[in-house]
């Protein structure tokens, strides 16, 4: 923000002197931009792990920019990705293990690779998947990262990303585009098991028409069932909504008895707050609301929305026996296989 000072000054004693101060805000109007469009890089064969290859270095004119590094999603290759990475803050392509070039998978051991720098303050994040794997927790094969189909919705994908770790749906640029417009973005959930699985879905975005009143995305948010056995602050699904010049501020307004799920004002992400059981509660159903009333220079504004919250049942009971103790009795000629008392659990 660059302040301005104005005075004007008047010789007729009928009028007075004002001091006119005018500050100018910034808006995250610019791209990041690297210092080269291309690098070359030699890197000798026998170069040890975690070596630094090369010092990428990007600059963003918009103040209080906060950019990222990572290896665009059209590089994702598993040879390129167990070879090299990108450190998100300091821009530094490090090799992750030993090269030895008669063993690389390539005749010329050229890699080519796409690597991006994004403004977080400038994304803003439409919506949220979720994929759960059912491999054990902890190793490779049960870790869920997400990436954009570059090849299906090309257009698309230039407008929308997604984060790889928390699978939100963010903006690339800056919209500028007509209302009801929609798009079509296919999402990818991948494992890093050996083969790696992966699976799609697709996000469908509309553009909003400009309101002063809160629009969620969707009138009705239904997430992937949440298992009874998620640990206390997993993560449901998120909800989103949106009005011209206004910030948002979400709440819980009803169906959330005992407090079981708390939602994050700010970003809209629905978390259990509670153990969940679902021989107690298999399904809830949340009434959210989008608030713009915090901003006190104008009038409150909400609009709500309905999220269906469905709990995943979980063979977490054992059997158990209707008495705790069954006494019977059996004559001593009785034949083999005689009933003598039946139990049940």
């Amino acid at each position: 923000a660059r302040p301005h000072t104005c005075t004007t000054i008047s010789v007729d004693p009928r009028r007075s002197r004002l001091t006119l101060n005018v500050t100018v805000l910034d808006v995250d109007d610019n791209s990041p931009v690297f210092s080269q469009q291309s690098y070359h890089v030699n890197l000798p064969e026998n170069s040890p792990k975690d070596t630094v290859s090369l010092q990428l270095k990007a600059t963003d004119p918009d103040l209080n920019s906060n950019l990222r590094y990572r290896i665009g999603t059209e590089s994702l290759d598993p040879e390129i990705t167990e070879l090299f990475h990108v450190h998100p803050i300091t821009g530094e392509l490090v090799v992750l293990r030993g090269l030895d070039f008669e063993a690389l998978n390539k005749s010329d051991a050229t890699f080519t690779l796409t690597v991006e720098a994004v403004d977080m303050e400038g994304g803003t994040i439409v919506t949220t998947v979720l994929a759960s794997d059912a491999d054990p927790a902890g190793t490779p094969a049960g870790l869920v990262n997400y990436r954009v189909d570059q090849q299906t919705h090309s257009y698309s994908a230039t407008i929308f990303d997604v984060e790889k770790e928390t699978g939100h749906v963010i903006t690339r640029v800056n919209l500028n585009e007509e209302p009801n417009l929609k798009f079509s973005l296919v999402v990818v959930a991948y494992d890093h098991g050996e083969p790696v699985k992966e699976n799609t879905t697709l996000v469908e975005i509309t553009v909003l028409q400009p309101s002063v009143i809160p629009v969620f995305t969707q009138e009705e948010y239904r997430f992937p069932p949440v298992s009874e056995e998620a640990a206390v602050g997993t993560l449901v699904g998120a909800i989103k909504a949106a009005a011209v010049n206004q910030t948002i501020v979400y709440s819980i307004v009803d169906g959330n008895q005992g407090h079981i799920f708390t939602l994050n004002k700010t970003s809209g992400e629905i978390s259990t707050a509670k153990a969940l059981d679902y021989e107690t509660k298999s399904t809830y159903i949340l009434k959210v609301e989008a608030d713009s009333s915090f901003n006190l220079r104008a009038p409150s504004k909400t609009n709500t929305a309905k999220v269906v919250i469905d709990v995943r049942d979980e063979n977490d009971h054992p059997p158990v026996f209707t008495k705790p103790l069954y006494i019977g009795g059996v004559a001593e000629n009785a034949k083999t296989f005689t009933s003598v008392l039946q139990v049940q659990a």
